[in-house]
């Protein structure tokens, strides 16, 4: 029942990043001396990022195009091609390949889907509270099942990873340093979005800036 609330919660804050955009005004950006940008449309070497942080839950949701994580973007054409796929999209099931949150926060991934539009069906991967208790940095065992599709726009197929924890001492939350940049080809940078109950920012990531530090 416990996990069953947390992940309710987590629908409505994924629900709350669609909204991003509609909720975050210029103005809100200006106060922290920060330029507001909208996350642009599908373009290669681009990505995004929208980190939600309320209480004790964290979401982390992360767009790329398939391109630059896999290197093409058509749906597979043979079974090197699905290999291909398969192997690029390790990474984003482990949180702790992805990203790396403070050991002190005591974050413990409850959910995790990743996917490539287009060439996958979504897998979802879930950690049970009860069931294993391992901190954000642990590694999530439990199986991923993935099945090739038609793309129907070969040039809009796009890495789609979703990331649900739930942080014990939300407190120790200071910075979050996002790995998941060594696992992409020729990415130039990565738009993110971070929402706290007390501020809201956008930044840019490189890869000679990968940290984020979620106080001010």
């Amino acid at each position: 029942m416990k996990l069953k609330f947390r992940l309710n919660r987590a629908c409505w804050m994924l629900i709350f990043i669609v909204a991003i955009p509609f909720i975050l005004v210029p103005a809100s950006f200006a106060s922290s001396g920060e330029e507001y940008r909208e996350h642009a449309p599908h373009e290669h070497g681009h990505g995004a990022i929208d980190i939600v942080m309320e209480a004790e839950e964290v979401v982390i949701e992360i767009r790329i195009p398939a391109v630059n994580v896999v290197g093409f973007e058509h749906a597979p054409r043979d079974d090197e091609e699905r290999e291909a796929i398969r192997h690029a999209l390790v990474p984003f099931e482990d949180a702790s390949s992805a990203f790396v949150l403070p050991g002190e926060a005591g974050c413990e991934v409850e959910n995790i889907r990743a996917s490539i539009a287009g060439m996958t069906h979504e897998g979802e991967r879930h950690q049970d509270e009860a069931a294993n208790g391992h901190e954000q940095h642990g590694h999530d065992t439990h199986g991923h099942e993935e099945h090739e599709v038609q793309a129907d726009e070969e040039d809009h197929s796009e890495l789609h990873a979703t990331y649900h924890l739930h942080c014990h001492v939300p407190g120790q939350l200071r910075q979050v340093d996002m790995r998941v940049l060594k696992h992409l080809r020729d990415i130039e940078e990565i738009d993110v979005r971070l929402v706290t109950p007390d501020a809201q920012r956008a930044l840019t990531l490189h890869a000679g800036k990968t940290v984020i530090e979620l106080v001010p």
